[in-house]
């Protein structure tokens, strides 16, 4: 009679309090895991499918129904997920930053597996993925591309994106410029240094701050938007404090970014002030290098600084590698471009 009792009970449990997952995995014969909202979870085959209620079996034998009107909406991820397993080729960004692209040979709601061509298995959770998307062109195998560490600028302007919660970095400009950076709660961005010219009876220190107030992700898109501002002086104190305010937007998609930002900059003595457009582009070309693109116009006459260059990087380090241009220096009869070196740490 207490064994009676007791089947009864979780039968009831299972009927009144049972969060399926999603409904494509409702197929007869599949076996699925059925999680309770007291935090269980029950396993069971499907044995029988209608228009408002699951059967399953479990393992010892028995039966329970469960109807529709218990089962909560499934997850946004897992659905874009289990769609994808019908696509060759899918591209998954995890929430640490990483590109993954591969062939999908299993899903079920809690994690997918992906499967090389030479054999490695991949099981990543449902929930450590940012955004599902399928690839523009085909792919025969898998890349995990890894996370560029210094998303949050180009080679020296912003972007929108902001430096991760927690994360430390050293960069390095033209060699002479060294530079501690760091972020808030994926918001806030600091970062300041000072320069280390040879021989110069002052130097330059700068710090620079950023809010990103903006960073949503929709559709397979990333669209951040931001506002900061730097303070730039030299040591001895004679000099004219030059500060810059700007506001930034970042839209990216799996191996691109474009950032649109309006700067002005200006001086403490003089009441002079410049407004400058940036326009900067990213593209991935590899699983650890991008190409960059970073042009500054102003808004008076139009004269423009222009740039091309490249990025290569890992999970801690990454390297720039530009030049510069104007256009009075490309119609010069000179070598029209500036190179540009930057290197990061991150701790």
């Amino acid at each position: 009679m207490y064994k009676f009792i007791k089947g009864s009970l979780l039968i009831f449990l299972i009927i009144s309090s049972a969060q399926l997952y999603a409904q494509d995995s409702l197929t007869v014969g599949k076996f699925i895991e059925i999680k309770l909202k007291n935090g269980e979870v029950v396993a069971g085959k499907v044995i029988e499918r209608e228009a408002s209620y699951t059967k399953l079996q479990l393992d010892d034998g028995r039966t329970v129904k469960i109807h529709d009107s218990f089962i909560s909406p499934p997850d946004s991820t897992s659905q874009k997920v289990k769609y994808a397993v019908s696509v060759k080729t899918i591209d998954l960004e995890l929430k640490d930053g990483k590109l993954i692209r591969g062939k999908i040979t299993s899903v079920s709601d809690t994690s997918i597996i992906i499967k090389t061509p030479d054999d490695i298995i991949m099981i990543i959770p449902v929930s450590q993925i940012r955004r599902v998307e399928e690839p523009k062109g085909e792919s025969a195998g898998v890349n995990v591309y890894s996370k560029d560490p210094n998303q949050s600028h180009l080679f020296f302007g912003p972007t929108a994106e902001p430096i991760e919660g927690g994360q430390v970095s050293f960069s390095d400009y033209m060699v002479f410029f060294p530079t501690l950076s760091g972020g808030i709660d994926n918001v806030i961005s600091i970062g300041g240094g000072v320069s280390l010219l040879p021989n110069a009876t002052a130097q330059l220190f700068y710090l620079g701050i950023k809010a990103t107030f903006l960073n949503k992700t929709f559709e397979g898109n990333n669209l951040c938007l931001a506002a900061g501002g730097m303070v730039a002086n030299i040591t001895n104190g004679y000099g004219e404090a030059q500060f810059v305010y700007y506001g930034a937007a970042t839209f990216s998609r799996s191996i691109f970014a474009f950032t649109l930002g309006v700067i002005n900059t200006a001086s403490s003595n003089s009441g002079n002030s410049t407004g400058l457009l940036l326009l900067g582009g990213e593209l991935r070309v590899s699983s650890s290098a991008k190409l960059i693109s970073e042009d500054y116009f102003t808004f008076l006459n139009g004269s423009g600084l222009y740039s091309i260059g490249i990025r290569f990087f890992g999970d801690k380090v990454a390297g720039d590698f530009g030049l510069f241009t104007t256009a009075e220096f490309l119609n010069g009869n000179t070598f029209p471009f500036v190179p540009w070196l930057g290197f990061t740490y991150n701790f």
